[in-house]
């Protein structure tokens, strides 16, 4: 068997370290090979060119926002990365205080985030979140523009996720979920006692 590299502007890490156009923030320390950006590239040419997901592509390069729409053209980023045995990355240098340094993935929150568009973009729920940011208030309004969070593996992820819809009520979701109110509450430790719901807002439901 043969590893064929792309036909892309690619280089490999080297004793000689990165390469001088690395894009601010790009996790160095253990990447092995760096990509630089040309004219019409996107996250999903990078994804496919080196079989990666845009999550590895965001926690390497934390400067990279979740909808990928920052590309600096003639920067290099890392697109391979070699892994600690427990598969986690090393923490970025702006992990948000209290953050997990653990994690497998991070984000770097940019203007107009909030957490339920960060947990539908990762695929995570709102109690695993809070739980591996703890300093992130359960209203989500002291997340910090340009710090990094944990957005995957934490440890403890919630097995089944349902996002909320217009018009949804804590009830309804209980019973089409089949889980009780002492289940949902379990699961969602930041639900106050009205069960207040929010549009978007990722709910453990198993």
């Amino acid at each position: 068997a043969y590893c064929v590299l792309p036909d892309v502007p690619f280089s490999t890490s080297s004793s000689t370290g990165p390469p001088d156009n690395v894009a601010p923030g790009t996790i160095t320390d253990g990447c092995m090979a760096y990509y630089t950006i040309v004219s019409g590239d996107t996250c999903s040419v990078m994804e496919k060119n080196f079989n990666i997901t845009l999550t590895d592509i965001t926690t390497w390069n934390p400067e990279i926002n979740g909808q990928c729409s920052n590309l600096q053209l003639g920067l290099a980023y890392c697109v391979a990365f070699n892994s600690s045995d427990n598969g986690s990355a090393p923490p970025p240098a702006n992990l948000a205080t209290g953050s997990l340094s653990n994690c497998t993935s991070y984000y770097t929150v940019v203007s107009g985030d909030n957490c339920p568009a960060i947990e539908t973009t990762f695929k995570i729920a709102a109690a695993d979140f809070f739980r591996w940011n703890p300093e992130v208030s359960f209203g989500c309004s002291n997340i910090l523009l340009g710090e990094a969070y944990c957005v995957g593996g934490g440890g403890n992820a919630c097995n089944k996720i349902y996002v909320v819809q217009p018009g949804d009520f804590c009830f309804a979701i209980m019973q089409s979920q089949g889980i009780t109110q002492e289940e949902l509450d379990a699961l969602n430790p930041f639900l106050d006692t009205n069960c207040d719901l929010s549009v978007g807002e990722s709910l453990c439901v198993g």
